[in-house]
């Protein structure tokens, strides 16, 4: 029964980080392409490493803890914290995200909920 599970576990993983990657990459295509992503359901983390425009080394993103939301048609992503290699998008993420609960909150348009709230 747990091989069953497992293999269930693993095909919603699969498909819950291909769903949020293709998010991600939706979101960063006018500033610059993704390099490298992995999503950690055991662990609740997204690693994240973008090459922007302009920037002659990438740059390594780490979401700790999200949590996907689904409020009726809305998706939200939520995460306890984030590190970005590079100190002003710390600063940037901490100034500008929204928070509910103690957590960075992002809300998702209507398209990109719906792909979410499939896999959820």
């Amino acid at each position: 029964m747990n091989f069953i599970k497992n293999i269930l576990k693993s095909g919603k993983d699969s498909v819950l980080s291909a769903a949020v990657k293709r998010i991600v990459t939706y979101y960063i295509r006018e500033y610059g392409k993704m390099l490298n992503f992995k999503l950690d359901s055991v662990n609740k983390s997204i690693n994240i490493e973008v090459l922007l425009k302009g920037e002659d080394s990438p740059i390594k993103i780490t979401l700790y803890d999200y949590e996907l939301i689904s409020e009726g048609d809305e998706a939200i992503f939520s995460f306890e914290r984030i590190e970005a290699s590079r100190e002003w998008m710390n600063i940037l993420a901490a100034n500008m995200l929204e928070e509910k609960d103690g957590k960075k909150i992002f809300r998702l348009p209507a398209e990109q909920a719906k792909l979410l709230n499939i896999v959820m």
